[in-house]
């Protein structure tokens, strides 16, 4: 899926950026500007989005930080404006047949009025989706689970997908860890895409030495997500081990006496089936079994296995305006709690986002996890 995605991507991005460069030349020529001029303008911005997509992992600092808005800003400017205008034809079409003498008619068919509106909107949520990936929302559940346990309760907090770097900025890690430590968690979960394909060796020290200061009574879990297995790289397991975090591939910790945390592989590793995990270590399954994994998929069949609780990550909620049904028609589901059978999933929208640090409606978010059982 990630390779198909990665030949689609590009294409549908050339699509509406063609859109979009038709239509604003349209609106540069209604004011009789040189026309060498605006293909010139059209040709820098690419290359500089280009130049910034590529290369911002190599670069720290105000550069980074600026680096990372303008190819937020422009592929957001480019998509949502092609968006509008597409549906602004669609619009005027209708408007056209059914009420063609309508002010509202006239004015979406304004050649001038139209894409300046839309620039300057497109440009609004270029901001705003910029800012509101950095900020670090708590995000509070409460579960309860039928499962005998000899202790009462269990408070969990659950990070995925920071794409550290991209995402998560590095100077942003402090407040990630001591937003964590304040939580006061028994267990720590990391449910995977904690770095990608763009984290620098700088940013991945940082993360060591960071991660290296949380506290929790039980210890820190990790789980890959598809970018830590697109990596493919033994360092990896190094990297979270470092800082004192246990590695879970597809295997399985027993903490607090009676619970047990099974971490699998990612979704694109071909991931042992839970039941014969559940086999290999002798798990009692009347005690709770939570399960973490990056992808929420086979949701439905991971309810039948004994697991009484799963934590998942992956969609990053709905990153980018409009892309929620998308994401639904790719996984068992896109973001909060939802019941399988007698299994409780939880599906996060993350910490940070994949691509551009844009993230709009959805929010940037650590997860307290209150689980209380049936003792």
């Amino acid at each position: 899926m990630f390779y198909i995605f990665a030949v689609i991507l590009p294409l549908v991005v050339l699509a509406f950026l063609l859109v979009s460069i038709v239509t604003y030349y349209k609106l540069w020529r209604d004011f009789k500007l040189p026309r060498l001029i605006y293909w010139l303008i059209q040709a820098i911005l690419i290359a500089l989005f280009v130049v910034c997509l590529v290369f911002s992992g190599n670069t720290s600092g105000f550069l980074h930080k600026a680096m990372l808005f303008y190819s937020a800003a422009y592929f957001v400017v480019i998509i949502y404006s092609s968006v509008i205008f597409i549906l602004s034809a669609v619009i005027s079409l209708l408007a056209g047949k059914f009420s063609p003498t309508s002010k509202f008619s006239r004015l979406i068919k304004h050649k001038k009025i139209l894409p300046l509106a839309t620039l300057c909107l497109t440009l609004v949520l270029s901001v705003s989706g910029y800012i509101n990936m950095g900020i670090l929302c708590e995000k509070d559940i409460n579960i309860e689970l039928d499962e005998a346990s000899t202790n009462d309760s269990l408070t969990a907090v659950m990070i995925s997908d920071t794409h550290l770097g991209t995402g998560l900025l590095s100077d942003k890690l402090d407040d990630l860890v001591d937003s964590i430590n304040s939580m006061e968690p028994d267990v720590i979960f990391m449910v995977g895409d904690i770095i990608d394909e763009s984290t620098s060796n700088a940013d991945i020290s940082t993360m060591i030495a960071e991660f290296s200061r949380l506290e929790s009574r039980y210890g820190t879990f990790f789980v890959y997500g598809n970018h830590e297995y697109y990596i493919s790289s033994p360092e990896v397991d190094s990297y979270f081990e470092q800082a004192g975090i246990t590695v879970l591939r597809d295997e399985a910790v027993t903490i607090a006496d009676d619970i047990t945390i099974i971490g699998r592989k990612s979704y694109y590793e071909n991931p042992m089936p839970v039941e014969e995990i559940i086999e290999e270590n002798n798990i009692d399954e009347s005690n709770p079994i939570i399960v973490l994994a990056h992808e929420p998929l086979g949701l439905e069949d991971l309810s039948l296995t004994g697991a009484d609780l799963s934590f998942s990550g992956h969609t990053h909620g709905e990153q980018f305006p409009l892309i929620y049904s998308f994401m639904a028609i790719a996984n068992d589901m896109v973001y909060g709690i939802a019941q399988f059978n007698d299994m409780t999933a939880y599906t996060s929208s993350g910490a940070g986002g994949w691509g551009m640090h844009f993230k709009l409606p959805s929010n940037s978010e650590i997860v307290k996890a209150q689980m209380t059982f049936n003792s």
